[in-house]
């Protein structure tokens, strides 16, 4: 495996999406360790709990959709009232896109709104045992 698709030493991940009428934010964020937190607030990343962990295939699968996704090279698109955004950080590079989110599959969905439907997916399945 190539290193454009080999699991980064350290790889850590931030999306989520607000704004809109109530102005909230939620979303989630993966550490290196694949603890996986889960936010919601009026300031993106904050009021963070414990939600579940990535094992070393979910981090590799959630490497993937990214790499699929060539989120390390994205360009952010103009938003709207409610806003997506993606923060990876893959060893020492960080990248940020933040975009209009539309739900897959209608027209003028893109490869990000794909991305975000995968990363919530993929955290969904991994949700900690109350």
């Amino acid at each position: 495996m190539d290193r454009a698709t080999s699991l980064p030493d350290s790889l850590s991940v931030i999306f989520g999406q607000g704004g809109g009428f109530a102005g909230l934010w939620n979303g989630y964020t993966v550490q290196p360790d694949g603890l996986v937190l889960k936010w919601q607030g009026y300031v993106a990343e904050n009021n963070a709990q414990a939600y579940g962990r990535l094992d070393t295939a979910g981090m590799q699968t959630l490497w993937h959709a990214l790499s699929e996704a060539d989120i390390m090279h994205a360009e952010s698109q103009p938003i709207g009232n409610v806003t997506a955004y993606v923060r990876v950080t893959a060893d020492t590079a960080t990248h940020r896109v933040s975009w209009r989110p539309r739900p897959v599959g209608v027209e003028g969905a893109t490869k990000l709104d794909t991305l975000m439907h995968k990363l919530d997916a993929l955290v969904l399945g991994h949700k900690q045992e109350e």
